[in-house]
């Protein structure tokens, strides 16, 4: 194992020895975040479905597009009424469930334990923002991605993959490519299907 694997390691090792260490309220204040994110990624799924933007969904549920990309990012939490406009806005029902909170940390240890694994057995892989992810699309995706780069999300933040940066940083339906170019350039991203072909003056 090379330094900067060792190092990332012994990060990861620290942070699961915090996450231990946490007090109620930080533990608290966790769980808030992961409810917030859990209900975000179900209605995220809803709107890849209908096409939608976020900021479709916000002037939907009367809302700026700043204020919901901050509750996606997990800047702030979701309350039960900004849940409520976004099940009627996306035709969308959230389930409820009792679960033990022995098994819900038991999952969530589970988790970090597979990610820290992960990074023991692999070479630890550089956090990107979303534009240096937008690079990596082959060349004409590549191009037409940058040049439809809405600056008003600022994606300067490490996110999960290009998938996540092809949905985040622009509007598909405001592209001159369209929405079903980009879901189908998406779904690619996730590693569902081929690229669709280029419109023909970039072949």
């Amino acid at each position: 194992m090379n330094t900067k694997q060792s190092n990332s390691v012994e990060e990861i090792r620290n942070e699961f020895q915090k996450l231990s260490e946490k007090s109620h309220e930080e533990k608290v204040e966790h769980r808030a975040q992961m409810l917030s994110y859990i209900f975000m990624s179900e209605a995220q799924k809803a709107m890849d479905r209908k096409g939608w933007t976020r900021k479709q969904l916000a002037d939907e549920i009367g809302t700026s597009a700043n204020y919901l990309t901050q509750i996606f990012r997990g800047d702030r939490i979701l309350n039960f009424k900004m849940v409520a406009k976004i099940e009627y806005a996306l035709d969308l029902k959230y389930g409820i469930y009792e679960e033990s909170n022995q098994r819900i940390e038991m999952e969530e240890s589970e988790l970090f334990n597979s990610e820290f694994q992960s990074v023991a057995d692999n070479e630890p892989t550089e956090e990107k923002t979303a534009l240096e992810l937008l690079e990596e699309l082959p060349d004409g995706y590549r191009e037409r991605a940058l040049e439809n780069y809405d600056h008003m999300y600022n994606v300067a933040y490490p996110i999960d993959g290009l998938s996540d940066a092809i949905v985040d940083t622009f509007h598909w339906r405001s592209t001159p490519e369209g929405h079903k170019f980009w879901k189908t350039v998406y779904e690619w991203a996730l590693g569902y299907g081929d690229l669709p072909q280029l419109p023909k003056e970039d072949k």
